[in-house]
């Protein structure tokens, strides 16, 4: 496609999925930060994965001869609970959060590949959304990936000096107030289950978990404010997510990865600033 036209005259083959990537991208940059500061990466990934597993159970159901489940909700669904299992009980398991985190990754991605192989038709549509092929998207789709972030970034702002407060130290805020402390983790983890899910129906699992754990990593390597570590996240994950997109489309390569390898340059400037002072 990309050797029959240029990049600007296919802007109506690509403007909505460049959109939704940038969205997306906005979305999980931001609610990163707090996940990274929280030692939460690992949760992101299993997030994405059982979003896209939902997915596949509800393309998979109706072959099964269950009722129809929209593929959107069933994603939403999937990974809001895992995401608010992760945050509220993960710890309290013998295996710890890490172990449950795990199982959970493996066991969806597993599944996901293996009941993937029975949707014969719409294995394409299973490959979008395991590793980001994200060439279309629906005017709907975008409009709720939009609102879902949208609504994500208002309860941050609405909740930020509860959300931060158990984020940089839950073993204090647990202590001042047990119950806000569990809210405040909980609306956390909620939002981040929101803005990985509706994204990886969205871009795909890959970018998605990129985006969430990259840029945010990224920005915290330089920024010394939380503020401005969100503001540089956010930037750093819209540029890779627009900047992927125009490689992967010129060059012909898989959009998803492209853009999980541009998001990887966001940890360029800490790691040269570190190597400088190492070397100072």
């Amino acid at each position: 496609m990309s050797e029959t036209l240029s990049f600007w005259e296919a802007r109506f083959l690509w403007r909505d999925p460049v959109l939704a990537a940038v969205i997306a991208a906005c979305g999980c940059a931001y609610v990163g930060v707090f996940i990274v500061l929280r030692r939460g990466i690992f949760v992101s990934a299993a997030v994405t994965q059982a979003s896209g597993f939902g997915v596949v159970l509800a393309l998979l159901a109706p072959k099964l001869g269950l009722p129809t489940i929209p593929p959107l909700a069933a994603g939403i669904g999937l990974g809001t609970v895992s995401s608010l299992l992760f945050g509220i009980s993960g710890e309290r398991t013998r295996i710890g959060a890490d172990g449950v985190i795990a199982a959970v990754y493996l066991t969806t991605l597993a599944l996901g590949v293996v009941l993937g192989a029975y949707l014969t038709h719409e294995y394409s549509d299973v490959r979008a959304i395991l590793m980001g092929e994200a060439v279309a998207i629906r005017q709907a789709d975008l409009a709720v990936l939009a609102a879902t972030v949208v609504l994500v970034l208002g309860l941050h702002l609405g909740f930020r000096n509860s959300i931060a407060s158990v984020t940089y130290d839950p073993e204090v805020a647990s202590v001042h107030s047990a119950a806000r402390s569990s809210l405040a983790s909980a609306l956390l983890f909620l939002t981040a289950g929101l803005v990985a899910s509706v994204g990886t129906y969205a871009i795909g699992a890959l970018p998605v978990f990129a985006f969430l754990v990259l840029p945010p990593l990224g920005a915290l390597m330089i920024a010394e404010r939380l503020h401005t570590a969100l503001l540089l996240s956010v930037g750093l994950a819209c540029t890779a997510a627009a900047g992927g997109y125009y490689v992967s489309f010129v060059l012909s390569l898989p959009t998803g990865a492209t853009m999980a390898v541009a998001a990887s340059l966001s940890l360029a400037p800490g790691l040269l600033r570190t190597l400088a002072g190492r070397a100072g």
